[in-house]
């Protein structure tokens, strides 16, 4: 049976009209949550799109809304971040009140099949993910999601490439949920590989948080006594 992403009383309001708890269940993955928002985002467009009366429209803004926001929430985007680029655009390119129409000419074939492509790979990949977590230094929920995602690619690409020192912030936020221990855990090499990318301050700074066992495990592959 058909799946879709419903508001978060929904089930409540159907077990208490109908007597019966409705088939359904919480999303955990990252991946999904953002799969489903997707969809969610894209039921409501064609929704709004075949609106009639006044009521409708705005019914259909509204769920619009809330899927946009949600959608936000999941990649750590403040709606402030999105006003402001709004703003810009708008003072550079203008808006679209006075309903100008441009003919545009016909896309090439390659590039039509990489816009495709694009397309159906989703709107933001894992990593796209994590960098925004990673950048507006949302720790936890970068933790929560690194450890979800059943791939770990996109957590190694991020970690190997990202600036150290907000690394380092994160490994420091991180100790608390054991972080150092589960990526020995994911692949031992590859997190060998990141601590390397830190300054002796910076080790001496997680181990000062960390528990022993993270201790050993930092200090026996940096090269450090223990």
């Amino acid at each position: 049976m058909a799946e879709k992403l419903v508001r978060d009383k929904i089930v409540e309001i159907r077990t208490r009209e109908e007597g019966i708890v409705p088939k359904h269940r919480i999303l955990e993955s990252p991946k999904e949550r953002l799969k489903y928002i997707r969809r969610k985002i894209l039921e409501e467009v064609r929704e709004l799109a075949r609106a009639k009366t006044r009521e409708q429209v705005i019914e259909e803004v509204v769920d619009l809304q809330d899927s946009v926001r949600a959608l936000l929430k999941e990649l750590g985007i403040g709606l402030l971040e999105v006003e402001k680029a709004r703003m810009e655009k708008k003072k550079k390119k203008g808006e679209f009140g006075k309903g100008i129409v441009m003919e545009i000419p016909p896309v090439p074939c390659k590039m039509r099949e990489k816009r495709k492509k694009n397309e159906t790979s989703g709107f933001f990949s894992e990593q796209t993910v994590l960098l925004t977590l990673l950048r507006t230094r949302d720790w936890k929920r970068f933790v929560e999601c690194s450890h979800g995602m059943p791939d770990k690619a996109a957590l190694w690409d991020v970690l190997e490439k990202v600036d150290p020192k907000l690394l380092a912030d994160l490994f420091v936020f991180g100790a608390e949920a054991g972080f150092v221990e589960k990526l020995f855990g994911y692949d031992a090499e590859r997190t060998v590989k990141v601590l390397h990318r830190f300054e002796k301050n910076d080790i001496a700074r997680i181990c000062s948080v960390t528990s022993e066992k993270e201790n050993i495990l930092i200090l026996r592959n940096t090269g450090d006594p223990i």
